[in-house]
């Protein structure tokens, strides 16, 4: 498979970042009621990235919009190119479980 290793609600010392996903590492936000812009900012304020500094993957951040009507992802602000992942990986799991 992918070796894909995913954890929702992940704590830390800040709060909770919503989604990691280690393959590398993604740290992901999603806002209902914000931008994906607040859901970055979330990411850095509360040092979601903290505690996987020392483990030697690449670490991606990316905030994302989710829409109340589409049940469905609306856009994406990501700190490198992942577009690919999110839309092929994230999103279908988001809309499979979210329901």
């Amino acid at each position: 498979m992918l070796n894909v290793y995913v954890q929702t609600q992940v704590r830390c010392a800040g709060g909770r970042a919503d989604l990691v996903v280690k393959m590398p590492i993604y740290v992901i936000e999603l806002k209902v009621h914000g931008t994906t812009q607040e859901a970055m900012d979330q990411i850095e304020k509360n040092g979601y990235t903290i505690p996987y500094l020392t483990d030697g993957r690449k670490m991606v951040k990316a905030g994302g919009k989710f829409s109340t009507i589409t049940k469905t992802i609306m856009n994406w602000l990501s700190s490198g190119v992942i577009h690919f992942l999110l839309s092929t990986f994230i999103t279908p799991f988001v809309q499979k479980y979210s329901t």
